[in-house]
């Protein structure tokens, strides 16, 4: 089915060129503007207990909450269109470069340790000030259909993007306390019995499945200027691309999100929330809008002539 629709579409834009006449441009495009993930996390039970109330004396907040939020993103790219009269059918190549980060509400992880000394205590981290930041570089290729009239254009389709690299960057402070059931006060601030505070921040590599993203461009075409060799005309639009389908993939997905730097030390630390098992079903959607300044290069046409020669 898909196939037939293909062949029709190719048969209609080749009727058109040939029943009308055709002008054939080069465009280069940047943009930029805001970029986010639109998720539907699960909820979690694997970290995060009222216990936190009493230790600290202040409500801790909802662990298991995890919040999108947004940055900047940019792309840039170069392509081929089609015009004939008012109709446009575009499509290229381009690289993508997205932002976002997302963000727990502070938690408190406790379990039963060991201390050197060989005396059993429940050890208490409070993890605070996370955030996951997600920088991820795709190649698009879009394919979009529009038209002109008069100064006004707008452009409409999907892009597609295969994505060649994926960093997270997982920043957190954690805080570390020790409860012995032996003494009435709650120990912290002991450096040297490893109960203190710090900065933890790791790096983790990932790949994401390809993304099909709905694509609109709306904009202002400046005064195309006719000319018998190749001209040169701008535009400028607002745009806006969301993903169609969940970009995260689950093949790499195989470590808790609470992970230990030391196999004899219990030494904590948060993983990239989308490569742990307690997220693996997350729906994880990009969205990109902003501003997209266009250069379009028109193409010199062959002159037509019918003629005899004598």
């Amino acid at each position: 089915m898909n196939k037939r629709l293909s062949l029709l579409l190719l048969v209609v834009i080749v009727s058109v060129s040939v029943t009308y006449s055709q002008k054939n441009n080069i465009v280069l495009w940047g943009s930029g503007g805001y970029s986010n993930f639109i998720k539907n996390a699960p909820t979690l039970n694997s970290i995060g207990n009222t216990i936190g109330d009493a230790l600290l004396g202040a409500q801790i907040g909802d662990p298991n909450k995890l919040t999108s939020v947004g940055s900047i993103g940019g792309e840039f790219g170069v392509g081929y269109e089609l015009s004939i009269k008012k109709f446009l059918l575009q499509t290229g190549v381009g690289y993508q470069y997205l932002n976002a980060s997302l963000q727990l509400q502070d938690s408190l992880h406790n379990l039963m340790l060991l201390d050197s000394e060989g005396d059993i205590f429940r050890g208490y981290f409070l993890f605070s000030e996370n955030k996951d930041s997600y920088r991820v570089g795709s190649v698009t290729i879009p394919l979009l259909l529009g038209a002109k009239f008069n100064n006004i254009y707008f452009l409409a389709g999907v892009k597609m993007g295969i994505n060649i690299s994926t960093t997270s960057t997982h920043q957190s402070k954690i805080r570390s306390y020790a409860d012995y059931a032996q003494f009435i006060n709650i120990f912290e601030n002991m450096p040297n019995h490893g109960l203190h505070t710090w900065n933890e921040r790791n790096n983790h590599s990932m790949k994401f499945n390809p993304s099909y993203m709905a694509s609109v461009e709306f904009g202002y075409l400046f005064k195309e200027k006719p000319s018998k060799g190749l001209s040169v005309n701008y535009r400028m639009a607002a745009f806006a691309n969301y993903g169609l389908n969940n970009i995260k993939t689950t093949s790499t997905v195989n470590r808790e999100l609470i992970l230990s730097k030391s196999p004899i030390t219990y030494q904590p630390y948060l993983n990239s929330v989308l490569l742990s098992q307690e997220y693996k079903n997350t729906v994880f959607n990009p969205l990109f809008a902003g501003m997209k300044f266009t250069v379009v290069f028109g193409l010199p046409n062959p002159r037509k002539c019918i003629c005899e020669d004598y």
